[in-house]
């Protein structure tokens, strides 16, 4: 709206503009995400978690697309980001009402079994796929968590935080701040590019 008004140009105009610089920036390739690293590196530690978008209710199938937890419709990402460096190595997208362990599980790909995956969680049964993987200790009705196992999730979150920051450097663009009105498919597009541009962000940084 404020370019629309700006230069005093129609929506769609701009909306053209838009979708035409994002298929360049695409297409030239400097902005894909390393996923071989997840397959070609035998050790390596890695931090995943899950943020949702908020989106229109659609006018069929909305129970698909209902999150549970955000009690909202959304669209929900999957980010995996390498501890060591902090570059994003893979976006997925899923529709709100899968569960992350799900999430997980639907793309797995030709992952080595020695990479350790940080999660969180929702990740309950990751260490059964990646045996070098973590979760935090949680408590049972019957089993309150030791002095121990409380540290340990104390410091295990302060490691898991800097996917966090990730997370927030891509939704802090306005347009997953907000309710999505757009189609899914490029949704998922956007997301994944401005996760590439942040990549691009920290290799410049070391130059």
């Amino acid at each position: 709206l404020f370019f629309a008004h700006f230069w005093n140009v129609h929506l769609t105009t701009i909306d053209r503009i838009i979708k035409k610089v994002e298929r360049i920036l695409g297409d030239s390739g400097q902005f894909d995400l390393p996923e071989k690293d997840l397959s070609e590196t035998q050790e390596q530690t890695c931090l995943v978690d899950t943020t949702e978008v908020e989106i229109q209710r659609p006018t069929e199938h909305q129970e698909e697309v209902y999150s549970g937890k955000k009690k909202k419709h959304t669209f929900k990402f999957q980010i995996i980001i390498c501890q060591l460096t902090g570059m994003i190595l893979q976006v997925v997208g899923c529709k709100g009402k899968v569960h992350d362990y799900q999430l997980f599980k639907d793309h797995l790909g030709n992952y080595s079994k020695e990479i350790c995956f940080l999660a969180d969680s929702g990740y309950q049964g990751l260490t059964d796929l990646f045996p070098n993987s973590f979760t935090p200790f949680k408590r049972s009705a019957n089993e309150p968590l030791s002095e121990f196992k409380r540290i340990c999730n104390q410091h295990y979150a302060k490691i898991r935080i800097k996917v966090e920051h990730k997370i927030r450097s891509i939704k802090i663009f306005r347009i997953f701040s907000t309710t999505y009105r757009g189609n899914i498919r490029r949704l998922q597009q956007q997301f994944t590019l401005i996760a590439g541009i942040r990549n691009v962000e920290i290799r410049l940084s070391k130059i």
